[in-house]
């Protein structure tokens, strides 16, 4: 009788997880088994200290370079350096209603959960900044929704008149917009914020709202209008 192959360590990690659930496992174990699945090997400990030797941080903040840097191959360093984003589309899709309408209550934009995730999956692999432009009709169903300025990779600027003008040849009555921010960071900056009161006051003499401005990093969608506060003192 032939001996019995032993278990790879993937698929060890694998058996834990059916019978004892995600909670048994230690950090380092959940970073093992992904890896074993972004590599294709069947035991990932050594690429997860070669790693870890790099910085005491996660190896998602490395960049895309520097995965390279230690022998990944393009499919690996394309799943690593997506997930953040991919996992929080996944978790909005199982959180928030999967609708193209926004109602009375997504208007408001502290109720604007569902639209967020809409948004959000926008920008899952854009790695420049850039800034989304997004139409609503009378009945506010999203009748169009695009990109409307490439960045130098650190900044896109957002041109009012422009938006104003597409707006109104679409017929919308409601505007929303977001740029992203590939550093990471979800705080506006105080251009963000005079641009978006000099939109909102542009779109209003047309008789259009602008129900918000979004920042997108790699795991969040903040607003301008309700996450800070001199987006208010501006406005005054």
């Amino acid at each position: 009788m032939a001996p019995k192959r032993q278990k790879t360590y993937a698929a060890q990690l694998i058996d834990k997880y059916a019978e004892e659930g995600p909670a048994a496992f230690t950090e380092e174990e959940a970073a093992e088994l992904f890896l074993s699945f972004a590599t294709g090997m069947s035991d990932s400990r050594s690429v997860l200290e070669n790693l870890r030797a790099m910085s005491f941080g996660s190896f998602f903040d490395f960049s895309e370079k520097e995965l390279k840097k230690r022998g990944l191959g393009e499919s690996a360093v394309f799943l690593i350096s997506s997930f953040p984003q991919i996992a929080n589309r996944c978790i909005n899709c199982l959180q928030e209603p999967n609708e193209l309408l926004v109602s009375d209550e997504l208007v408001n934009p502290q109720e604007s959960g569902a639209l967020k995730t809409i948004v959000f999956s926008k920008f899952i692999g854009v790695k420049s900044e850039r800034v989304l432009l997004m139409l609503f009709n009378r009945n506010k169903e999203i009748i169009d929704s695009r990109f409307v300025n490439d960045g130098d990779g650190f900044s896109a600027s957002i041109e009012p008149t422009k938006i104003c003008a597409a707006a109104s040849s679409k017929g919308a009555h409601y505007v929303l917009i977001a740029h992203n921010h590939p550093s990471g960071s979800g705080m506006p900056s105080l251009s963000d914020c005079s641009t978006t009161i000099i939109l909102s006051k542009m779109l209003s003499s047309l008789g259009i709202k602008l129900i918000d401005h979004y920042i997108v990093t790699r795991t969040e969608c903040e607003s301008i209008k309700i996450g800070y506060e001199f987006y208010e003192n501006l406005r005054e």
